[in-house]
């Protein structure tokens, strides 16, 4: 089995702009809470979305990339009012949005736009546990080895976000 390419981002837009950073998060609950992103620059910006504001914030520290609108940018207070986020996985591997479940006895995560995976690797039995939870997920992907099997991934690391099929921005 082979790797693949990633497939194509789903919450990022080219309608959208898009800036990458560390994701990082101050204060201990959602009413003094502050979701920044620190660019490739240095410079922090404040990410504005109350509907991700708790999504982003348990994802503190990872690399993530922000989507927003040319008009949600405010240059001069440092602002993005998002409108979509991804996860940036380490080199070599991609990174899934979307919900695990278990079909036929095989665990499986099924992105927004119903592409499916098989998931494998040591972290399978922990999963198993979040069936039907949305969660991020990355690893390496490899071709199915037939054409009525879909492509599985070798989770390498997962980040539990929320049980049903919410996505993280659209």
């Amino acid at each position: 089995m082979g790797c693949t390419a990633a497939p194509p981002a789903e919450r990022i837009t080219n309608d959208n702009s898009t800036i990458e950073g560390s994701l990082r998060v101050e204060g201990s609950n959602p009413f003094d809470r502050l979701v920044t992103i620190v660019d490739r620059d240095g410079v922090e910006w404040k990410l504005v979305n109350p509907g991700l504001e708790s999504e982003l914030a348990s994802l503190e520290e990872f690399i993530i990339r922000v989507g927003y609108p040319v008009s949600g940018l405010n240059d001069t207070e440092h602002t993005l009012k998002i409108e979509s986020y991804e996860i940036i996985p380490p080199e070599g591997t991609i990174a899934i949005d979307g919900v695990l479940d278990l079909i036929d006895g095989r665990l499986s995560v099924t992105m927004k736009s119903g592409k499916r995976f098989l998931v494998s690797g040591a972290l399978v039995n922990a999963l198993s546990n979040y069936s039907e939870y949305r969660v991020w997920v990355w690893g390496a992907v490899h071709a199915a080895s037939s054409v009525s099997e879909p492509d599985s991934i070798d989770v390498e690391g997962y980040e539990v976000m929320s049980i049903g099929a919410t996505s993280s921005g659209q």
